[in-house]
Formats: C-alpha cells, structure tokens, sequence
C-alpha cells in the first residue's frame, strides 16, 4: 500500500516526498531526504508508515512524539491482517475484526478489510471515505494524538483496485493533512495567542484565580494546594441563647429553694 500512495503523491507537484523502504535489516531504499530517525520529522507534516506489522515500540514512541509536539499527522497504512502491541498502543485499539468481500467495496475500493471492533474514543471515521450503503465498512478512520492526529487505513488490497480514484483519493487525503500543519502558525502551536493569554489573565484575576506561564510550571503545584485546600470558616456561637438552658437553670432554681428551706429561710 505505501509505494503505491507514494508514486501516487510523488506524481503531484504539491508535495515533496522523501521515503526509505528497508528491504533487509541492513539495507534501504533512499529516495529525497527522509529523516535517519524518528526524532528527526520537524521538517515533514505528514509521516506514511507501511508494513505496521513490523513496528517497534521505540517506533511507536517516535510517530508519537511527532504528532503530539510537532503537531504532525502520520498514516498509517494496513497491507495485511495484522496483529500488533506497538500498533495497538498508538491506535488505542484493543480488538480489530476482518472482513472478506466477493467484490470491492467502500472508499477507497477494497475487499479485504481490518477494522476496530470499536472505535477508540474521540476517534471517527473519515469525512471523504464514506461511500456505498449506510452499513459498508469505512476502512479510514482518524484520531486526535495531542496538537497532530493518526489516520488509519484498514483497507488492506485496495492497492488490487488502484486507478484514477484511487490516486484522487490518497491526494486529497494527503491535501487535508499537509495543509491544516503548515497553515498553523507558531503562536497557536503554544496553545493561545498573545491577545488569548492576555483575556485569560484578565478572566482569571476577575475571579480572584491566578494564571501561570509556561515557565512558571514548578509554582503549579504548591497554587492548586493552597486552593483546594479546605476553607477555614469562622461560624459564631451563641450558647446562652439555646432552648436547653431551661434545665440547668431550673436545677439551679431547685437547689436554691431547697438549700433556703433547709436553712429556715424563705
């Protein structure tokens, strides 16, 4: 599936692509500049990864890291019924379900499916991948990973069924992906603009709370002790004003009519 999305995008003017295909242990295919490690991917927007069922967990880590800091978005294409903790961790799928069809189906065309029994939570399924009848499988779905997001495609053959569509398909995917990386600006990388942070600030002391920077992180802890700790309230007490004086006072009364009578006083 991979070399065959990729002569797909490397026939668009609209995008630079760098690959290296490991055909043996020590020895790979190198076409551009692909990074020599996953550490290295802040100069790429969008990560294909093929052959998942040879991924690693440090592989997991790195794709990881990239769209959760970097903001990138990697795909990851399926081309076989795989079976994989490092792919289940960077999912969050915990049970897939394969399907066969006598003939293909969906978008993009493919008849050999995997797919999660249930989609991981705030995942869902591609706007552009949905085709055929209400109840076809939907092979592509994505979800968010921290600023980027994963795209899964489950469609194992559709590389069977390639032609125009098929590149269509795979470009204007790639299309949504590059653009909504490049398109965001530094600023908003961190979150807020400088005019956000500043209503924020403003919010917050209208409300008698305090805002911290980045950098102010260590002063985090001791800010959410200090108000969530219990208030200490001062409530007044009036004891003499309670219904239950009545007893003592009366025993009072008694003991002094006693003490007078047995003293021969009235």
């Amino acid at each position: 599936m991979s070399t065959f999305v990729r002569r797909a995008l490397e026939s668009d003017a609209r995008f630079v692509v760098s690959s290296r295909v490991s055909t043996s242990r020590n020895a790979a295919t190198v076409a551009g500049q692909p990074p020599t490690a996953l550490a290295d991917l802040d100069a790429f927007a969008l990560v294909i990864v093929g052959a998942p069922d040879l991924m690693t967990p440090a592989d997991a880590d790195g794709l990881e890291r990239f769209m959760h800091d970097r903001g990138g978005v990697v795909l990851l294409l399926m081309d076989a019924a795989t079976e994989n903790a490092a792919v289940d961790r960077l999912t969050g799928v915990t049970r897939w379900t394969r399907a066969n069809r006598p003939e293909p189906s969906g978008v993009p065309l493919a008849s050999e499916f995997q797919v999660p029994a249930e989609l991981p939570r705030w995942a869902e399924p591609m706007a552009f991948a949905r085709g055929g009848s209400p109840t076809s499988v939907v092979p592509v779905w994505q979800t968010p990973i921290g600023r980027g997001r994963l795209i899964v495609s489950g469609a194992l053959d559709a590389w069977r069924y390639r032609d125009v569509a098929f590149d269509q398909f795979w470009k204007a995917l790639a299309a949504d992906a590059t653009t909504e990386v490049s398109e965001e600006k530094p600023e908003q990388r961190s979150g807020v603009t400088e005019d956000t942070e500043a209503l924020l600030r403003a919010w917050t002391s209208s409300h008698h709370g305090s805002s911290l920077a980045e950098s102010d992180l260590a002063e985090l802890a001791p800010a959410l002790s200090r108000t969530l700790a219990a208030p200490v309230e001062s409530t007044p007490l009036h004891p003499m004003r309670s219904a239950w004086w009545i007893i003592p006072f009366a025993g009072l009364l008694g003991f002094e009519w006693w003490d007078r009578r047995k003293n021969g006083r009235r």
